[in-house]
């Protein structure tokens, strides 16, 4: 089925209070260095288990980007 974003945005902030974080913007999400953190993660995970050429880094972290920004808005 349908992913039913206004509920799971809804559950997603219920469980940062749980956790005591405070989120503020999809920003949180993408620190300066998650290109190089997730880079070594990229070459043994997702590439390994795609008979498809993957997207870059960089793509596949903007259209997450773009797709979080509209969930949270």
């Amino acid at each position: 089925g349908a992913i039913d974003v206004k509920k799971t945005k809804e559950l997603f902030i219920k469980k940062c209070e749980t956790k005591g974080i405070t989120f503020r913007d999809v920003e949180q999400f993408f620190p300066e260095d998650i290109t190089k953190t997730l880079e070594a993660f990229l070459r043994i995970g997702l590439t390994r288990l795609s008979s498809e050429p993957t997207p870059s880094l960089k793509q596949m972290i903007e259209e997450m980007r773009i797709s979080l920004t509209a969930m949270f808005a």
